[in-house]
């Protein structure tokens, strides 16, 4: 599903991927059972822009919180 936020800024684009990937990402990893797939955070989207290029690289280990901050 493309991914446009009609500003054209990069930052804007960036973030509307993300937002939208990371849900994509974590309902995958709740309800998906494929036995070909045994790390998720393994796996990652990859992100093009309308010419096919790749832009962005969405780990799906981003759908987990960052704890570096509770130490």
């Amino acid at each position: 599903m493309p991914v446009k936020s009609g500003a054209g800024d990069w930052e804007t684009e960036r973030a509307a991927a993300c937002e939208h990937a990371l849900p994509v990402a974590r309902a995958m990893i709740a309800r998906c059972q494929f036995g070909m797939i045994r790390i998720w955070m393994a796996c990652s989207f990859e992100i093009t822009n309308e010419a096919g290029r790749h832009v962005l690289t969405v780990p799906f280990s981003d759908t987990m919180p960052d704890t570096s901050d509770l130490d």
